[in-house]
């Protein structure tokens, strides 16, 4: 008798939706108007694979190393997006801007569709002055007149080292985009502060709502995070075309090494792509798992969490910029440190770098301190 074996595959793409912002506000005088308030309520070694810890029968799979492979697989292909169309600032729907050669633009990608994007021109006076005014243009919406906001001009804490910028820091709150992606309900909440510690820096945080499933309350499909990302490279003013940065996609751990001084030191941190920082807040491990093992004994000396802090105006590009897992004691020697951390929606996360210890660390010159 004939067994027939059938295999059946299917990848579900769900309709996006997004709310777009309903009116536009009217052509501005020069003096900016009172701030709009904001709407809606809900916003380095490579990475290695950590190795089994047994090794299974010949012929056997390891359960658990091929559930965790599998769930990597799923976490990478939920944020597949459609390459945006390259689009030139002078595409850009026109707007009164006050100075059309210092104007910058900058595009969010929130949904998967090349449409999804939310496209921002930033307005200054004059080129001694932070943009005080922007633009928002969803490109899927319904609504061609781009929306004007007003920035809040504010007083934020700068490094003691760095020379105050000649006008206060501006910060613009992005009407909350809304997106389907796949089974998930994701809303975005994006803030824009320009002027930091420099005229010309502009830095964007999104806090980012993901609630996958109607029925879910599993911690894994509903999680709360973080986005970080320094827009200064990205937002330049009139480029010849504007650059669109995805707010999703598959996270990666890393670790950032500093071992040319004794006690050596790494610093875990979540990106995704080249420009964003991941800071967990809800439905996520909000400290790394941090272990040092010896290389020649297959030992572990050393375990403990480390905590996840992210301070303001941080990008990929700075690290994490948070706390430095360092060495308590050690002998001199080759070693292995792996971090691990449960990403919710983005899966488990693990990565592992050599850490050489070339001399010996005792408890008063090692542990674990922050560094900027």
């Amino acid at each position: 008798m004939k067994r027939l074996i059938v295999f059946f595959a299917c990848i579900g793409w769900a309709a996006f939706t997004i709310a777009a912002p309903a009116a536009a506000e009217k052509k501005s005088a020069d003096k900016p108007a009172a701030p709009a308030a904001a709407a809606g309520d809900a916003a380095q070694d490579g990475q290695k694979t950590a190795p089994p810890a047994t090794t299974p029968p010949a012929g056997q799979k390891a359960p658990a190393q091929a559930a965790k492979k599998d769930e990597a697989k799923v976490a990478d292909s939920k944020f597949k997006f459609e390459k945006p169309d390259i689009k030139p600032y002078t595409d850009f729907p026109e707007v009164p801007v006050r100075m059309a050669s210092l104007a910058s633009y900058i595009g969010f990608q929130f949904g998967t569709g090349k449409l999804d994007v939310a496209y921002v021109c930033f307005d200054t006076e004059s080129g001694q002055k932070t943009p005080d005014r922007a633009y928002v243009f969803v490109a899927s919406s319904t609504n061609a007149k781009p929306v004007a906001i007003h920035g809040h001009a504010e007083q934020v804490q700068q490094s003691k080292n760095v020379k105050m910028a000649s006008s206060k820091p501006v910060r613009f709150e992005i009407p909350p985009l809304r997106a389907r992606i796949n089974d998930a309900d994701v809303i975005y909440k994006i803030e824009c502060v320009c002027g930091h510690e420099a005229r010309a820096n502009c830095h964007m945080t999104a806090q980012v709502a993901y609630k996958e499933g109607k029925e879910s309350k599993e911690a894994r499909n509903n999680a709360t995070f973080v986005l970080h990302a320094n827009l200064s490279n990205l937002a330049v003013p009139v480029p010849n075309e504007i650059k669109v940065l995805p707010l999703l996609g598959a996270a990666k751990l890393q670790l950032y090494k500093y071992d040319k001084t004794q006690p050596p030191w790494v610093r875990p941190y979540i990106t995704i792509g080249e420009n964003l920082l991941l800071e967990p807040l809800r439905g996520m491990d909000n400290s790394f798992a941090m272990q040092l093992k010896n290389k020649d004994t297959e030992r572990i000396v050393e375990k403990g969490k480390l905590p996840i802090k992210i301070p303001l105006f941080s990008g990929a590009g700075d690290q994490g910029a948070g706390d430095n897992f360092q060495l308590k004691s050690a002998k001199a020697g080759k070693y292995e440190v792996q971090a691990t951390i449960d990403a919710g929606p983005f899966g488990d996360l693990t990565t592992v770098t050599d850490l050489p210890v070339t001399a010996n660390i005792t408890p008063t010159t090692g542990g674990n301190k922050k560094t900027k």
